[in-house]
C-alpha cells in the first residue's frame, strides 16, 4: 500500500514535469518567434526605363541590404551590413542568410542598392566608388551599368514584407537617328549606323547621404547598347547608361560613323546630365550635308516632361592645321580616330644645354601613353628659317632628352596613317582625325572646374591654381575670415584666387583624382628643369620689379599674394605648399616666387598662412 502511494506520489511528479517542461517550451517557442521575426523584401523600380524587364528585377539579380537602428546613421553602427539580397527564379529576394529584426525592436531605417558589391560601403563611411561599363552592348553590361538606391525609413519589426521602391541614380541616353533629305529609314539602316558617346566619366562616387556623385575624372568611350530597328522616319534602338555630370561645350559628345565616314557631335553650351533622367539625342542625317543636325529631347524627374536640346554634328577632316591650334584652353592636345588615341601635341619649353626655346611637338601614343622617345618639333617658335622638325627623345628613366635639329620650314599640317606613323605630307592611307585640348575636369559636388594642363620636363602641371570650396568627396570647406591660426580646415577667396590654409593641406582630401599636390621632390625637378630661371615660371603681367617674366614654361604664375590674416603683397609674390615626399598627406614647407628674386623661395608650414596649390599628373 505504501509502494502503491510512493507510486503514485512519483508518477504525479513526473506528470507535473512533464506539463511543466512542456508549457515551458511552449512559452519558449512564442518567445522565439516574437523575437527573431525574419526580414523579408519586395523590390520594384520606379519607372524603369535602363532595365531589361521595364520595371521588375531579373532573376540572379542582387542587391545590397543596410538596416541602421535609430539612432545610428549609416558612418556608424549598422544592424545589418551589406548582406546579400538575390532574386530567385519565383522573383522573390531571398537573402544569402537569415536576418531578422532586432530584438529589442527598436525603428530602423533600410538602405538598399543595385548592384551588389562585396566590398560594400566601408566602415564609418557612407560612400562607394560607382561606374558604369564601357562596352554596353551586351543586355548583361547594359544591366550592370545600372545604379539604383531604395531607402525606407522608421519601420518597426513586421511580418509584412518591406516594400522598397528603387530609384534609377543614373541617367538613360536613347540614340535616334532620323532619315534627312536623300535617305530613307531602310537605307539608313542597311548602312549600319555606329554612333559612340565619348569624353564622359564612367566612374565616380556615389554618396548616399548626401544623394551626390563625386570624383568623377575618368573620361571614356562608351559603346551603345541595342539593335536598331525602323521607326517612322528614323532609327531607334540604341541606348546607354551614363553617370551625373557636365558635359562640357568643349568637347566633342558623341562620333558618328556612317559609311565609313566620321562626324562630330558637340554640344552649344554646357549640358548637366541629371540623375533619373531619360534623353533622347535625335540626329538628322543626309547624303548632301557635311553636318548631322542633331535634337536632344531629356526627360525629367519621372521622365514626363521633356525639354529639347539643339546641337550640330560636324565632319571629322584627315589632317590637323597647327597653326590652328591656340593652345588657349591646354598647353596639350589629344589627337584620336575612333576613340583611340593616336597622338599627343605639346607646346613645351625645351631648355638644357645649347637648347632654350618653346616648341611644338608631337609624339605619336603606343599603348595609352606618349611613345616621349619618339617626338617630332613641328614648329620652333619665335623662328621662321629651316629649323623645324627636328627629332626630340627623352629618356624615361633619366628624363634627359636628346635632340637633333630640324632643317625644315615650319610645319602647317600632320596626318597619321592607318599603321599609326606620323606623317607631314598627306597620301590616300591616312585617317580622319579628331583634335581637343586635354584638360584636368574636376568634379565635386555639383562644383566643376576646367584646368589647362602643360607638359614641363617630363611633368604634367595644371596650367592653373587649385579653385575649389569642396573636398573631393563633395563636402565643403569651411570658410575662413581673418583667423587662420587655427586647427581647423579653412580656405578663402579674394579676388578669384583660392588659399588654403595648413590644416587643410593634411585632410590627403584636395587634390583632384588621378593628380597629386606638388611634393618637395615635384619643386625640385621643376627648379632643376628650367635651370633656377623662375621667370620662365611667372605669368607675363602683373608682377612688380624689374626681373623679366616670360611664362615661357606654360607654369603661369601670377603675382596673387600671400593670406596672413590679411590679403598681402599682391603682385609681389605667389606662395605655394609644397608636401613631404614620404607622406603627401602632411605639409613639408612652402614654395614662394617673388618680384625681388629670380630663383625659388622657400618657407616654413606656418599654421597661419593662406597659400595657393598646384598639381601634378601621378
Amino acid at each position: 500500500m505504501n509502494n502503491l502511494k510512493v507510486l503514485r506520489t512519483i508518477s504525479g511528479i513526473i506528470l507535473f514535469m512533464l506539463v511543466f517542461v512542456s508549457c515551458i517550451n511552449d512559452i519558449e517557442e512564442k518567445k522565439q518567434d516574437n523575437n527573431n521575426i525574419p526580414i523579408q523584401l519586395t523590390a520594384k523600380i520606379q519607372l524603369s526605363q535602363t532595365r531589361i524587364t521595364d520595371n521588375s528585377f531579373d532573376c540572379n539579380d542582387a542587391i545590397g541590404l543596410y538596416v541602421i537602428t535609430h539612432p545610428s546613421t549609416l558612418d556608424g553602427s549598422r544592424y545589418v551590413d551589406n548582406v546579400k539580397f538575390s532574386c530567385s527564379a519565383s522573383f522573390e529576394f531571398v537573402p544569402e542568410r537569415p536576418v531578422f529584426y532586432p530584438q529589442s525592436s527598436p525603428l530602423c531605417d533600410f538602405i538598399a542598392y543595385y548592384p551588389y558589391k562585396n566590398t560594400g560601403i566601408g566602415v564609418g563611411e557612407t560612400s562607394f566608388e560607382v561606374n558604369v561599363q564601357r562596352d554596353q552592348s551586351s543586355a548583361n553590361a547594359f544591366s550592370l551599368s545600372d545604379f539604383l538606391v531604395a531607402e525606407s525609413r522608421d519601420l518597426s519589426s513586421s511580418n509584412e514584407r518591406v516594400d522598397l521602391i528603387f530609384q534609377h541614380k543614373m541617367s538613360c541616353f536613347n540614340i535616334h537617328i532620323k532619315a534627312g533629305d536623300g535617305f530613307t529609314a531602310d537605307e539608313l539602316l542597311g548602312l549600319s549606323p555606329v554612333v559612340r558617346i565619348i569624353n564622359t566619366n564612367t566612374q565616380a562616387v556615389y554618396n548616399f547621404a548626401t544623394d551626390l556623385f563625386v570624383n568623377q575624372n575618368t573620361l571614356a568611350e562608351i559603346n551603345l547598347n541595342g539593335e536598331w530597328r525602323i521607326n517612322g522616319d528614323m532609327l531607334s534602338g540604341k541606348r546607354a547608361i551614363i553617370i551625373p555630370q557636365t558635359l562640357l561645350s568643349s568637347g566633342v559628345l558623341m562620333e558618328v560613323e556612317i559609311s565609313g565616314i566620321s562626324y562630330d557631335c558637340r554640344l552649344t553650351e554646357d549640358f548637366i546630365v541629371e540623375s533619373g533622367s531619360s534623353n533622347d539625342f535625335i540626329l538628322t542625317v543626309s547624303p548632301y550635308q557635311e553636318k548631322v543636325s542633331a535634337d536632344i529631347v531629356t526627360g525629367i524627374s519621372n521622365w514626363e516632361e521633356r525639354n529639347s536640346y539643339n546641337l550640330d554634328a560636324v565632319g571629322v577632316p584627315s589632317d590637323i592645321f597647327i597653326p590652328g591650334l591656340t593652345f588657349i584652353e591646354s598647353s596639350v592636345y589629344k589627337v584620336t580616330n575612333n576613340g583611340r588615341q593616336l597622338a599627343e601635341i605639346c607646346k613645351e619649353y625645351l631648355r638644357w644645354e645649347g637648347v632654350d626655346f618653346q616648341a611644338v611637338v608631337v609624339y605619336p601614343v603606343k599603348g595609352d601613353k606618349p611613345d616621349v622617345s619618339n617626338g617630332l618639333v613641328l614648329r620652333v617658335i619665335g623662328n621662321d628659317g629651316n629649323v623645324h622638325g627636328g627629332k626630340l627623345s627623352w629618356d624615361v628613366d633619366t628624363s634627359i632628352p636628346t635632340y637633333i635639329n630640324g632643317n625644315y620650314a615650319p610645319i602647317d599640317y600632320i596626318y597619321v596613317t592607318s599603321s599609326g606613323e606620323i606623317v607631314t605630307s598627306r597620301n590616300g592611307d591616312v585617317l580622319q582625325l579628331r583634335v581637343q585640348p586635354y584638360t584636368l575636369v574636376d568634379n565635386r559636388n555639383k562644383e566643376v572646374t576646367v584646368y589647362p594642363v602643360v607638359k614641363i620636363g617630363m611633368q604634367y602641371w595644371m596650367g592653373e591654381n587649385l579653385r575649389t570650396s569642396s573636398y573631393i568627396d563633395g563636402s565643403s570647406i569651411e570658410l575662413g575670415e581673418n583667423d587662420f591660426d587655427t586647427f581647423s580646415q579653412l580656405h578663402c577667396i579674394r579676388e578669384g584666387s583660392y588659399y588654403y590654409n595648413l590644416e587643410a593641406l593634411n585632410s590627403g582630401e584636395l587634390s583632384p583624382v588621378g593628380w597629386k599636390i606638388a611634393n618637395d621632390d615635384a619643386w625640385q625637378t621643376l627648379d632643376s628643369y628650367i635651370g633656377g630661371n623662375v621667370s620662365v615660371l611667372k605669368s607675363t603681367s602683373d608682377w612688380k620689379g624689374s626681373y623679366l617674366a616670360t611664362n615661357l614654361s606654360g607654369f603661369n604664375a601670377f603675382p596673387i599674394g600671400l593670406y596672413n590674416k590679411t590679403y598681402i603683397r599682391k603682385g609681389e609674390y605667389v606662395g605655394f605648399w609644397s608636401m613631404k615626399n614620404d607622406d603627401s598627406n602632411t605639409v613639408s614647407k612652402s614654395v614662394t616666387l617673388g618680384y625681388d628674386l629670380n630663383r625659388l623661395g622657400e618657407g616654413g608650414n606656418k599654421r597661419d598662412l593662406g597659400l595657393c596649390i598646384r598639381c601634378l599628373r601621378l
